[in-house]
């Protein structure tokens, strides 16, 4: 509700009756089938679909929050400047390896934020590799020995006629 007074040079006008403004547009529903996953040590890929109800307006963004390994929140806002969006992917790079995230995710109209839904997920483990280890795109370490070892035993066992042989990079 507000009233309305208009002053100039002379005064004051008198005061107008109460004048109460609604806006047609509300808070959007969640974004719907938000999926997290890793696609490196570094980096989530997160996917969603729009929110069920707009709110009224068109969809114009979207708030992506997390917390970062130093424990802070890191927000995100992903828009098409003013447009509907079209896109429903993002990849969170830049993250620490081996590290479990909680995203959470709200839908934008033109006015309002709504509420949000949650995801988690863990970066990939970085495996170190010894260059020095290499040979013609395959490792020479102990655990391929041990395997190639393994299968053969159990093909001798087995009785097989034709042997075909699986290395096992574990």
């Amino acid at each position: 509700r507000a009233i309305v007074v208009g002053s100039n040079i002379r005064g004051d006008s008198p005061a107008s009756a109460y004048v109460v403004a609604e806006t047609s547009t509300g808070p959007p529903s969640e974004p719907t089938n938000l999926q997290v996953y890793a696609s490196n040590s570094e980096t989530l890929v997160v996917e969603w679909e729009p929110p069920v109800d707009d709110g009224g307006g068109p969809i114009v963004g979207y708030l992506l929050e997390y917390r970062n390994a130093l424990g802070n929140f890191v927000l995100i806002m992903l828009s098409s400047d003013g447009m509907p969006m079209v896109e429903m992917e993002y990849k969170l790079s830049g993250l620490q390896d081996n590290t479990t995230y909680n995203l959470n995710m709200s839908a934008r109209n033109e006015v309002f934020a709504g509420p949000s839904v949650s995801a988690e997920a863990t970066t990939l483990i970085i495996s170190p590799v010894d260059d020095s280890t290499i040979t013609g795109g395959l490792a020479t370490g102990a655990t391929v020995a041990i395997s190639v070892i393994v299968t053969a035993v159990v093909m001798f066992f087995l009785g097989a006629l034709t042997a075909s042989l699986v290395i096992c990079l574990c």
